[in-house]
């Protein structure tokens, strides 16, 4: 189960929190699958990426936008 964040309330959660990305998003299975929240410094954000992440098994992305994301219980 899932709960769905209003817009910009991702970043009231620490790094860490359990996350995954919503169904309706295209991408690979394990970010819907799930992982963790992950933050960048602004300095370190690239063109196209996002302050937030999410880390997986496989490593770690910042192209998801904020609102993409939902808390897993």
């Amino acid at each position: 189960m899932a709960k769905i964040l209003k817009q910009g309330e991702i970043y009231q959660y620490p790094k860490g929190t359990k996350v995954r990305i919503k169904d309706s998003v295209q991408c690979h299975q394990q970010y819907h699958d799930g992982g963790t929240l992950i933050f960048q410094d602004r300095k370190d954000v690239d063109e196209g990426e996002y302050r937030v992440g999410i880390q997986v098994e496989c490593g770690v992305c910042f192209d998801f936008h904020p609102d993409m994301y939902e808390l897993v219980k």
